[in-house]
C-alpha cells in the first residue's frame, strides 16, 4: 500500500487531489483509475500500460492489470486510457518574486506540486500557505528561506546601482539580509528563525568567518544550509564545513 498525497493523471499532467476524509467516516470515498499507464521512476520496469488503480481516501490501496483488479463497489470511475500516472514532481529552485502569485495554479497544472523557494518575501509567501491551506488558491507545498543571506558588499553595490535605477533596490533589498561577521550571522540566524523558514539560503559570503558563523548559527537552530560556492578553497572544502546544498 502507497501513501500518497496528489496524484498526477493526464497527457498534460491535469491535477487530481487525492484528500483525507474525516475520521468519523468509516468507508472513504474510493475512486478507481481506469485503464492508465503508471510510471514509477523508482523501478527498473518499463511504464506498467492498462493498469486500475484504486485510491481510498488518501491512499494507494491497489495497483494491478485492467482485467483482473477488481473495482469496489460505489468507486469513482475515471476512464484513464491514453493518461498516465506519476509520482509528484519538486521543482528545487524557483523565485516567485519574479512571477508573482500566477506562478502556483501553472506549477501544479504541470504535476509540480512541491517547490523550494530560493530566496523571496517570505511575507507573500506566508499569505499564499494561509491561502492554500483554507482551499482558496491551487499551489504547491512550498519550503522557503525567507531572505537571502548575502555579504555586505553585494548589498552596497546594489544600492550604489539604485542611483540610477531606484527600482532596483526596491525589488532586490526587501528580502536581503547582510552578513559582515560572525556577529551579524547569528542575529542574521535569529532573525530566521522567528520567521519560522525551512532552511537558510546562501547566496555571497563577505569571508570564511561570516560563512562559518552562518553554518554554526543554522545548525545549532536545526536549519539546513543551502548556499552558491561559499568563500572556501573548494566545493569539496564546502561540503567538508558543513554546507549541506550546492
Amino acid at each position: 500500500m502507497y501513501t500518497i498525497r496528489t496524484l498526477f493523471l493526464g497527457t498534460s499532467v491535469a491535477a487530481l487531489t487525492v484528500r483525507g476524509l474525516p475520521a468519523q467516516q468509516r468507508q472513504p470515498e474510493q475512486t478507481a483509475l481506469v485503464g492508465v499507464t503508471v510510471i514509477d521512476p523508482a523501478s527498473p520496469r518499463p511504464p506498467l500500460r492498462d493498469q486500475t488503480v484504486i485510491i481510498a481516501g488518501a491512499r494507494i490501496t491497489m495497483v494491478g492489470p485492467r482485467g483482473t483488479t477488481r473495482i469496489p463497489a460505489g468507486a469513482r470511475l475515471i476512464m484513464a486510457s491514453g493518461k498516465f500516472v506519476i509520482p509528484e514532481l519538486w521543482d528545487a529552485h524557483v523565485h516567485f518574486m519574479n512571477t508573482g502569485v500566477t506562478a502556483l495554479p501553472l506549477l501544479v497544472a504541470m504535476g509540480v506540486t512541491s517547490v523550494r523557494e530560493m530566496g523571496g518575501y517570505i511575507d507573500s509567501t506566508r499569505a499564499w500557505q494561509s491561502r492554500m491551506r483554507d482551499g482558496k488558491l491551487v499551489g504547491p507545498r512550498i519550503l522557503t528561506p525567507g531572505p537571502v543571506l548575502e555579504s555586505p558588499r553585494y548589498i552596497q553595490g546594489v544600492r550604489d546601482r539604485s542611483v540610477r535605477d531606484p527600482r532596483l533596490a526596491l525589488r532586490i533589498l526587501p528580502y536581503r539580509i547582510a552578513v559582515a561577521d560572525s556577529s551579524s550571522a547569528r542575529q542574521a540566524i535569529d532573525s530566521l528563525v522567528k520567521l519560522r523558514v525551512d532552511f537558510v539560503k546562501v547566496r555571497t559570503t563577505a569571508s570564511p568567518e561570516a560563512w562559518f558563523g552562518i553554518l554554526r548559527a543554522a545548525h545549532r537552530a536545526g536549519l539546513k544550509v543551502a548556499a552558491h560556492q561559499a568563500t572556501v578553497d573548494s566545493l569539496t572544502a564546502a561540503a567538508d564545513s558543513g554546507q549541506d546544498d550546492l
